[in-house]
């Protein structure tokens, strides 16, 4: 029943992406918010004091049309029903915390830039796990034409760019952009741009340089060289159709990544060290690089004129 679906909410968004806790206060209420807050299309809010806020016609009236059917879903029926648990499901990756309180106090940094970025990561990641959700709430059993059915994810503005981004700091982590999508949306928006910085601080290796005391601000500068351009495409809004949204939300994760490149330049050179020599049968003499020149390199076939736009910057 769509009660059992909303009971347990919370404990499958946590699930699914291995996250230590929830914002989730038991509370469901149904759109529109209480003094008209909310924008024509939205179907979902996860609110600051952790209630999760869903519209009836798109999410709650799709899923109780499965329950008690014999017959097979059309197409359009399962785009529906897909189309409600994945707000579930995104409303709830929101909601997701390492430490309590850091939902609500995400509220006081709430601009474009962490907008483009928590809404990217979110969606991503509720879009390559639906199936997952699907799977886990037992849906699939009677209707097993929900698994693998067409899904429009929403944001076509913010989820190339995340896509992009996350799928860069994959190759300096070594990890699957998935991955570093997962370990994104555990985290609350207030401590978003900080763990993408560390990521890229660590997976590059300057990370080892740093010394303890200046590791925070560090990843923080890296984490704000792709926030000062994710801010500029927050704005475009409707202004752009979903293809053109797409192509812009891509090159702005270029964009981002050549930044961020920057950034982790300047802390190579801030915090100089011995070159890391490579381990046996590695590289050839001569080879040796360094940790910016992997990075680069790791880059490079997202974007092959990755440094010469974060040269760029400087100009």
């Amino acid at each position: 029943l769509v009660e059992d679906i909303l009971e347990r909410q919370a404990a499958d968004a946590m699930a699914l992406a291995g996250a230590g806790g929830s914002a989730w206060n038991g509370r469901v209420a149904w759109l529109p918010r209480p003094g008209g807050r909310d924008p024509v299309g939205v179907v979902g809010v996860a609110e600051w004091d952790g209630t999760v806020f869903l519209n009836r016609e798109y999410v709650e009236r799709p899923l109780q049309a499965l329950f008690g059917r014999t017959a097979a879903l059309g197409t359009s029926e399962c785009l529906r029903a897909r189309g409600a648990l994945s707000v579930v499901l995104h409303e709830n990756l929101h909601l997701l915390e390492s430490c309590p309180g850091d939902h609500a106090a995400t509220r006081a940094c709430w601009s474009w830039p962490l907008v483009v970025l928590e809404e990217g990561v979110t969606e991503a990641f509720t879009q390559a796990r639906l199936d997952a959700y699907i799977v886990r709430l037992g849906l699939h059993r009677g209707m097993p034409e929900l698994l693998g059915a067409a899904s429009v994810a929403a944001y076509p503005l913010f989820v190339p760019a995340a896509e992009t981004i996350t799928r860069g700091v994959g190759r300096l982590t070594g990890e699957p952009g998935l991955e570093v999508q997962r370990r994104l949306v555990c985290e609350a928006g207030v401590r978003k741009f900080g763990l993408l910085g560390n990521l890229v601080l660590e997976g590059s290796g300057v990370g080892a340089r740093v010394p303890p005391p200046d590791q925070e601000a560090a990843a923080q500068a890296i984490g704000q060289a792709a926030a000062d351009i994710l801010g500029l495409v927050g704005r475009l809004g409707s202004l752009l159709s979903r293809e053109a949204s797409m192509k812009v939300s891509r090159q702005v994760g270029r964009e981002a990544l050549a930044r961020m490149l920057r950034e982790l330049e300047r802390l190579d050179a801030a915090y100089p060290g011995a070159v890391e020599a490579p381990g046996p049968g590695i590289a050839a003499p001569g080879r040796v690089r360094s940790p910016v020149q992997r990075s680069r390199r790791r880059w490079a076939s997202l974007d092959p004129d990755l440094t010469r736009r974060a040269a760029a910057l400087d100009r």
